[in-house]
């Protein structure tokens, strides 16, 4: 019964870690998968595409110009409004290398 379990275990972690060296992401969640940012009154939104090319740099340029151009606003703070999902394992390695966590979650 002991080696049941620990045979079970042990084909669970290498299923974990092998879908996060390989890529089982792109297959389960597609290629383009997109992320979404705001302030935290709304006013600024974008989606983000890392895969296409517009990942942290490209959402930073452009709230950068919103800044400029809305001088008085208060919303000077943007926000990921997506969770990590602990169910999603094939993430694990995205979730702790990727800039688009590094942002705060949007209550």
């Amino acid at each position: 019964m002991i080696r049941r379990k620990l045979l079970g275990l042990l084909v669970f972690v290498v299923v974990v870690v092998l879908s996060n060296l390989l890529p089982v992401r792109v297959f389960i969640e597609g290629i383009v998968i997109p992320f979404e940012f705001e302030t935290k009154n709304a006013e600024f939104k974008i989606t983000a595409y890392p895969n296409k090319g517009t990942g942290v740099e490209y959402m930073d340029y452009h709230f950068q110009n919103f800044l400029k151009e809305n001088p008085k606003t208060n919303d000077t703070i943007l926000y990921r409004t997506f969770k990590r999902n602990p169910f999603k394992f094939w993430n694990y390695r995205f979730y702790m290398t990727s800039e688009m966590y590094n942002y705060e979650l949007k209550n």
